[in-house]
């Protein structure tokens, strides 16, 4: 009979789970996702369900993109993608939601600058969130809000210089 109680309170102890503030809990039974929980107790069934939290808060995901522009000139992008999970029973269902969707990021990024000239590239500071990579990462449950240019690194060359505004500071130098 003690026995039974010990084994009874550890079923019990097993089936409890908490969800932390800012997460969402989902609950999946065999692979198969059964219900997304708030935060609060969630109840569970010990060995066959299993818990999975997921953020509610923005991630900050860095993103390099190495490509060539339209003029063909090689450039190195670093930024930040910013993105939220939008879905919690699609994002848990995926083996990285958060991962494939910076690679999503990161092609559409790719695309983007090969459509572009090398001297339109600093117009990529201010460039709004494109609709493919948003597209995409729905699939993964995600939303990207925002992506912020943080450098642009390219070779410099004489066509690049040219481009370069003259300051009368460093004209009156000469």
């Amino acid at each position: 009979m003690v026995a039974g109680v010990i084994v009874l309170a550890v079923l019990a102890v097993l089936a409890v789970r908490t969800t932390p503030s800012g997460c969402w809990l989902v609950v999946s039974r065999f692979g198969r996702v059964v219900r997304v929980a708030d935060s609060g107790l969630v109840l569970r069934l010990p060995f066959i369900e299993r818990c999975n939290s997921l953020p509610r808060t923005s991630l900050h995901l860095p993103i390099t993109v190495s490509a060539r522009t339209r003029d063909a000139v090689p450039v190195h992008l670093l930024a930040t993608a910013v993105v939220r999970i939008v879905d919690p029973a699609v994002a848990a269902g995926c083996a990285d939601p958060v991962g494939s969707a910076a690679g999503t990021v990161q092609t559409a990024l790719a695309q983007l600058i090969s459509r572009v000239e090398t001297a339109d590239l600093l117009a990529f500071r201010t460039k709004p969130v494109t609709e493919e990579s948003s597209r995409l990462s729905a699939e993964f449950g995600l939303a990207v809000d925002m992506i912020v240019v943080d450098g642009i690194e390219t070779e410099l060359t004489p066509g690049l210089l040219g481009l370069a505004p003259t300051h009368t500071k460093y004209r009156n130098q000469t």
